[in-house]
């Protein structure tokens, strides 16, 4: 188990070394830090903190998971989730995005999940649960905050099609280039387009890509 943070890295060592089933094998203090460490020496376990630093801190969630393949990774947040202004920036004046009431706000614990970490917890956490939490991770199961949810509502609006079609979209393919990666005709390209925009009452196709953005884990399944 490897421990990266800012905010009381010290703290969460000795804590997790009141476990007898728990072995810390390193501490670091910067991402540089924690990727050499999980180079050196692939830890099972590793507990990521993050701050108000993001997308650096974030970001090294998929730098591990390069490096460390088999490292599962628990993320530790230190404010609310909807603290994410990357994911939930605030809109000129004059501009709406559109997106939808549906969507729930994106946040910086989701997106930590999107990019490959096993568990997202806040700091705030009982040393009970984040023993729990540590504990789920190492076995491969999910372990994240109740306040992380995929979706605000009770089902998806998209066809697995149109999903896929919408995220070609966020990532600014045209109708050609997603006509060809799909295997499907530009006009049935062009229907589904129109369908996404319909049914979550956006406007074109730039209110689509900024809602992708903004939104990834709702644009994640198949």
């Amino acid at each position: 188990m490897s421990i990266e943070g800012h905010i009381d890295r010290e703290g969460v060592v000795a804590l997790l070394g009141t476990q007898p089933d728990f072995r810390v094998l390193g501490s670091a203090g910067t991402s540089g830090e924690t990727m050499e460490l999980c180079l050196e020496l692939h830890p099972p376990v590793l507990v990521l903190g993050i701050l108000d630093g993001w997308p650096r801190d974030i970001s090294a969630v998929q730098a591990v998971r390069l490096v460390s393949p088999k490292t599962q990774i628990l993320v530790l947040a230190p404010h609310s989730p909807n603290r994410c202004a990357h994911l939930n920036p605030a809109d000129p004046p004059g501009f709406d995005a559109g997106c939808s009431a549906w969507l729930a706000r994106s946040t910086c614990l989701q997106d930590a999940l999107s990019r490959g970490a096993l568990g997202a917890v806040h700091r705030d956490i009982s040393p009970t649960a984040l023993f729990q939490a540590v504990r789920a991770v190492a076995t491969g199961e999910h372990r994240v905050t109740s306040e992380v949810t995929r979706l605000a509502g009770n089902g998806h609006p998209l066809s697995p099609q149109e999903l896929k079609v919408a995220r070609l979209i966020g990532h600014g393919s045209s109708n050609k280039e997603i006509s060809t990666s799909l295997g499907i005709s530009e006009l049935t390209v062009k229907k589904h387009v129109g369908s996404i925009l319909h049914r979550l009452g956006l406007h074109d196709r730039l209110q689509l890509g900024i809602c992708v953005a903004r939104h990834p884990l709702a644009f994640n399944g198949d």
